[in-house]
């Protein structure tokens, strides 16, 4: 299965989470693992291998704003998910 990343912050009005503290939590529904990846820029701050019907919540500390980037990668065909909370 191949990479799908996707962009963070697209759902705030400037396009980018302000500073602050979040909650992600990950979640993958299938038959093997997926692999979460969570980067502000080219820094990486999440990287996670999660086996599917799990979830787990890692908590972030963002300095300034970011957008955050999120690639998740299947080992197998999968549903994932995730969520990031302020709080």
């Amino acid at each position: 299965m191949g990479a799908r990343p996707e962009v963070v912050g697209a759902g705030c009005p400037s396009g980018r989470l302000p500073g602050g503290t979040y909650a992600v939590t990950l979640a993958c529904r299938g038959a093997r693992s997926a692999d979460f990846t969570v980067r502000n820029g080219s820094d990486v701050l999440v990287e996670v291998m999660l086996r599917c019907g799990t979830t787990r919540v890692k908590v972030l500390q963002l300095e300034k704003d970011a957008v955050l980037g999120m690639t998740i990668t299947a080992h197998s065909p999968a549903d994932f998910a995730y969520r990031v909370s302020r709080i």
